[in-house]
Order: C-alpha cells, then structure tokens, then sequence
C-alpha cells in the first residue's frame, strides 16, 4: 500500500507547484504591462520634459520650503497627459516618476512629488535594463500592494528617469486561495527570505510573522 504521508506529500507538492506557477505568471504579466507603458513614445516625451534639471532643482526646494511653485504650461501639460496615461492601468494604487537622482517629479500622490526617494532601495537596486518587481509593500493599510520600477530612455535612447508603481494585491490573494480544500488546514502562504510569512489570501501582512521552528512544515 502507498503511505499516507506520501499521499500528503505529492498533494501539497502539487499544490504549491500550480500556485507558484500562477504568481509567477501574474508577477510576469504585470512586469511585462509595466514594460510597455515606460516605451511608449509620448509618455516618454512627456517624461523628458518634467525631468528637465532646472524644474527639478526647483521641486525639491519647493519640497524641503513647503511652498508652491509656479510651472510653465508645457510642464503642468506633460505632467497631466502622464497621470491620464497611468490612471487607467488596471490595479493601479500609486506611480511616481522619478528623476535619476531619485526626486519624485510627478505622482497621484500630491504630497510625495518634489520629495527624495534616492535612499530607498528600490530605487538604488533598479535596473537601467528591465522591469523589476520589487515585492510586496506593507507600509500601512492605504501603502499595500504589489512595488515595480521600470526605467525609461528618451528618443536617444538615454536613462532618463524611472516608473515606480504599486498595483492592488487582491489578484494575488486570489490565486493563493485553494478550492475544494481537501484539508481543512491547507493553506497556501508566501514566506520571504527571513521565513517569515509576508502574504497570505487576506493579502499582504501589516507585520510579518515568523514560522516556529517545527512547528509547520513546507515545501520549498
């Protein structure tokens, strides 16, 4: 006779098989999405502009004085053609552009742009080649979702700024949702580097949990 525990085994190994495929498949899908949107031609017109070093500088010390500044027409029009653009991505949370000394020059989130984001580590660990996600954000219960940064060339095909977006995890709490349970206990969770578990089908976790050392056992 084949062993239960066998039995347990080939289940749960399937079972993680088929949820790690489907992630990594949404991971990809949005990845590529991403992609697409940083080469689009007018965006990257548009990007050009706002990153213009002159108006740059005067963001930031808008930023650190606390005080509006006054734009000319053809940077408030590059800055809202930009937003039209993101605002319809599925998902979509919160974007910021950001210049390549990691000043935030247009985003959804008003309070943000003019602010320096070049000590986060996203931003000191992306790449000038691809698409890169990040992971998954749990900041507070408004900055929860799933991080990428892309960068984006000019005409010449030179860096000249990155796309930070967060898109809503619900997709991904869907897919780690099991149906037709066999047990009642199973239950499909993401663990990070530190074993701690950073996502589960509620979504992403406000505080990470350490797994107990025997206390659950997992296929890595």
């Amino acid at each position: 006779p084949f062993p239960v525990k066998d039995l347990h085994k080939l289940r749960l190994e399937g079972l993680v098989s088929e949820k790690k495929a489907a992630v990594s498949s949404l991971i990809d899908q949005y990845r590529q999405f991403i992609s697409f949107i940083s080469v689009n031609r007018s965006l990257r017109e548009d990007v050009s502009i706002i990153t213009n070093q002159r108006f740059v500088e005067s963001l930031k010390s808008a930023y650190v004085e606390q005080r509006q500044i006054s734009m000319p027409k053809r940077i408030t029009d590059a800055q809202q053609r930009i937003v039209d653009v993101l605002q319809g991505v599925e998902a979509l949370k919160a974007f910021a552009i950001l210049s390549l000394d990691g000043t935030v020059v247009q985003s959804n989130i008003k309070e943000v742009i003019g602010s320096s984001w070049s000590e986060r580590d996203f931003f000191l660990n992306a790449s000038d080649k691809q698409t890169l996600f990040i992971g998954c954000s749990n900041q507070n219960d408004l900055n929860k979702g799933m991080e990428f940064i892309s960068p984006v060339f000019n005409a010449e095909n030179s860096l000249i700024a990155y796309i930070y977006m967060m898109l809503s995890d619900e997709r991904l709490s869907e897919l780690l949702k099991i149906k037709g349970n066999l047990y009642n206990t199973e239950r499909v969770v993401i663990i990070d580097r530190d074993r701690k578990i950073a996502f589960t089908e509620e979504g992403i976790l406000s505080e990470r949990t350490g797994l107990k050392e025997g206390s659950i056992s997992y296929i890595q």
